[in-house]
């Protein structure tokens, strides 16, 4: 399974970890919009550097094929 993969690369991102806090943070207010959520998840993703990004995807794809 994924999980391991892609979280040890958000947990070595300084920017993403910040990002991944304040959506820890926001995720506990019962009035927040679904939709603010998918984008706070979103930026965790694009604090991550394009290589980064490039790996997990790449990770992604082969997980698919096997």
């Amino acid at each position: 399974f994924a999980v391991p993969e892609v979280l040890s690369r958000v947990a070595t991102n300084k920017a993403a970890v910040n990002r991944l806090l304040y959506l820890n943070n926001a995720s506990k207010n019962p009035n927040i919009a679904p939709e603010v959520l998918m984008s706070l998840s979103a930026k965790v993703f694009e604090a991550l550097n394009p290589e980064v990004l490039e790996e997990v995807q790449d990770f992604f794809s082969t997980q698919r094929a096997e």
